[in-house]
């Protein structure tokens, strides 16, 4: 099989929002691979996997485009602007039909296939192949990940939890 380094994406996202200045960042999903890629990026933000755990988040981190699409639309309707009260970013990219620009981290298209040809090619020629090819991850700037705005800091006891689905 060929799969993205789950450990990786996390790493990513974690690294580009404590560079913006995220302090905390909530994390919607269940794969502990990502989890602790984010936790390692950096000591310099808290991470959270359940939003009555705080009511200041600056960043959402999804583990799949599914839930960053729901998550994007949920601030949207509650009078949450995404990106400028709140960042989101998808761990998994949906490069067909996606109505949004959600900035997301997964696999680049090119080297993946690339990679899925090459195992086959090599099995079809008999060639000993690894059962688990792992790529890396690419980052995909979209709009929906900026800078915590002097808007939300100088709010920051926003009732998150009031805003998610």
């Amino acid at each position: 099989s060929v799969t993205v380094n789950q450990y990786e994406c996390g790493n990513l996202a974690g690294e580009n929002l404590s560079e913006l200045g995220h302090k905390k960042i909530l994390f919607m999903g269940d794969n502990q691979k990502i989890l602790s890629g984010i936790q390692d990026a950096s000591r310099d933000f808290s991470i959270y996997t359940d939003y009555s755990e705080s009511k200041e988040y600056s960043a959402i981190v999804c583990d799949n485009y599914d839930i960053a699409f729901k998550t994007y639309m949920s601030q949207s309707r509650n009078r949450l602007s995404v990106p400028e009260d709140i960042s989101v970013i998808s761990l998994g990219c949906r490069w067909q039909n996606t109505p949004l620009d959600i900035t997301c981290i997964g696999e680049d298209g090119g080297i993946f296939c690339a990679e899925v040809i090459s195992t086959l090619l090599g099995m079809i020629n008999g060639d000993v192949v690894s059962s688990e090819v792992t790529v890396s991850p690419k980052f995909f700037d979209g709009a929906t990940v900026f800078e915590p705005s002097a808007k939300f800091k100088a709010n920051s006891k926003r009732q998150l939890s009031d805003y998610l689905l």
